[in-house]
């Protein structure tokens, strides 16, 4: 399988990142990444709220994790 394969995987919920390999793990930060600022962009609680229950459940906590990691660095810079 190739590595866009693998990674669609697991952002489309069919494997959970634990059990990808660690390449594959690095290679999904940035749209983990990507996706929790997007969601934190939204103007309400309920929208953000929302568009995370869209989320495939094995990728939701690491998506929740960041979206905290995101929140608290930009807590910390004001």
């Amino acid at each position: 399988m190739s590595i866009y394969g693998e990674m669609m995987d697991v952002l489309e919920g069919r494997v959970i990142i634990t059990d990808a390999s660690p390449s594959i793990q690095s290679c999904l930060r940035l749209p983990i990444y990507q996706k929790a600022a997007q969601i934190l962009e939204l103007p309400t609680k309920q929208d953000r709220r929302w568009e995370l229950e869209k989320a495939p459940p094995l990728i939701r906590p690491f998506l929740e994790e960041e979206i905290l990691r995101i929140w608290e660095l930009r807590k910390q810079s004001r």
